[in-house]
């Protein structure tokens, strides 16, 4: 900025004279233009940071997509899917240890529905089941 300006009159005619800047005047133009310097220094590290913060997102984006084709490629399963099966198998293995106890009562019983005697033939101890009927392993 240029220092203060006077106007001179000398006879008939006006001149304008520029005055020495003083010594406050220097400090300001140097601040000034220090100001100048931070100013784009701090742009510059405005825009450092709106860069780096895209290539994050972007490196992020990548990786994600990577991962998830690594994952399809084990053919997990997903844990509500999981959960669901473990439920229902568990709702089984209940279902068939109930329907065993039925089969056991019912060829204890001959078919019927009378709880079997639990003595052997000869009446002198516990009934003895041979563990492959019909003679076959």
């Amino acid at each position: 900025m240029p220092g203060p300006v006077a106007l001179v009159k000398r006879r008939a005619a006006s001149y304008i004279v520029r005055q020495q800047p003083t010594m406050a005047q220097k400090d300001f133009d140097m601040a000034e233009g220090s100001n100048r310097i931070f100013d784009d220094f701090g742009r510059l590290m405005n825009d450092a940071a709106a860069m780096a913060d895209g290539v994050r997102r972007e490196a992020e984006t990548a990786f994600k997509g990577q991962m998830e084709r690594f994952v399809n490629d084990l053919e997990l399963v997903k844990r509500e899917d999981f959960e669901a099966l473990r439920d229902l198998v568990s709702v089984q293995g209940e279902e068939i240890e109930a329907l065993r106890r039925e089969i056991e009562t019912l060829k204890g019983n001959g078919g019927t529905t009378e709880p079997a005697p639990n003595v052997n033939e000869e009446g002198d101890g516990p009934q003895k089941t041979d563990p492959f009927p019909g003679g076959s392993y």
